[in-house]
């Protein structure tokens, strides 16, 4: 870790091998709320910037990589009309992916290994495997070929 981490860790966190956050430039901040679970896999990158909030649930992958700026949180705080559902499940973000600057990641959402979010998009649907997606809501662009073997370092 470099720079301005914060934690506050009040539920369950796992953080795998070779996690890194670099907050040298604006804080990374992971909150996890009490009963919440945030896990974490191996070889997670996190640039400055980075928000995530874990009301209930939220699991990231192995080799994900987060541009400046990327907020994940799974649960609207709010309602924006009476009754409005505030969770809609946990946020998964599969393995081998990259969420490019300025990406947010909201209820509802869910990404599929192997996928790019391009920069300001807003993930508040499932993305399927191997696409690269953007957009406010984000939506597939086109599938991407990954050779099966390959990690995005």
């Amino acid at each position: 870790m470099h720079g301005r981490v914060r934690f506050k860790l009040q539920g369950r966190a796992v953080f795998g091998r070779g996690f890194i956050a670099e907050g040298d430039i604006s804080t990374v901040s992971i909150l996890v709320r009490e009963n919440a679970t945030l896990i974490v896999g191996d070889d997670v990158y996190l640039n400055s910037g980075v928000t995530i909030e874990a009301c209930h649930e939220i699991r990231i992958g192995n080799h994900v990589l987060m541009a400046p700026l990327v907020s994940i949180i799974d649960d609207n705080r709010h309602e924006t009309e009476p009754g409005a559902v505030l969770y809609k499940g946990p946020i998964v973000i599969g393995n081998n992916v990259w969420l490019a600057r300025n990406v947010a990641v909201i209820p509802g959402g869910s990404i599929g290994d192997g996928c790019v979010i391009a920069a300001n998009s807003v993930v508040c649907t499932d993305i399927p495997p191997n696409s690269l997606a953007a957009g406010a809501p984000a939506r597939v662009i086109r599938k991407l070929d990954l050779p099966a073997d390959w990690v995005r370092s």
